[in-house]
């Protein structure tokens, strides 16, 4: 099982990632949600996740983007969970993703299943 976790300003977008996570990706256990990055930095610090799913773009800013960022030795992967498509290509490249995990809003089984794909790869060559 691959623990993950979802960090995303918007609830029923958390909640759409969830139940989807659930249908189509059995090797995905959610530990939890958070809706901001205090709290997502918190819930990644106690629960320790394989994953994390974290929305580049809330209230303020590029806020997921900081909150990957001010893990110095992440012991987590990401997947990168966005509606605008030009923040995250140069995040993807910052913190060496491969293209396929980045999904974009509204989320498609398909991309989130290839996504999904790339952190089994990547897990199983670490």
């Amino acid at each position: 099982m691959i623990k993950a976790l979802i960090i995303d300003d918007e609830f029923h977008a958390r909640e759409n990632l969830h139940m989807m996570l659930a249908e189509y990706c059995p090797e995905i256990e959610v530990l939890g949600s958070a809706g901001n990055v205090t709290e997502g930095r918190q819930k990644i610090t106690d629960l320790q996740p394989d994953l994390v799913f974290v929305d580049i773009r809330m209230p303020s800013g590029t806020e997921g983007i900081e909150l990957i960022e001010s893990f110095e030795n992440r012991l987590f992967d990401v997947v990168l969970v966005t509606a605008f498509r030009h923040y995250a290509e140069s995040a993807l490249e910052k913190f060496g993703l491969e293209p396929a995990q980045l999904v974009l809003k509204p989320i498609d089984t398909e991309e989130l299943l290839n996504a999904v794909a790339a952190v089994r790869r990547r897990i199983a060559g670490s």
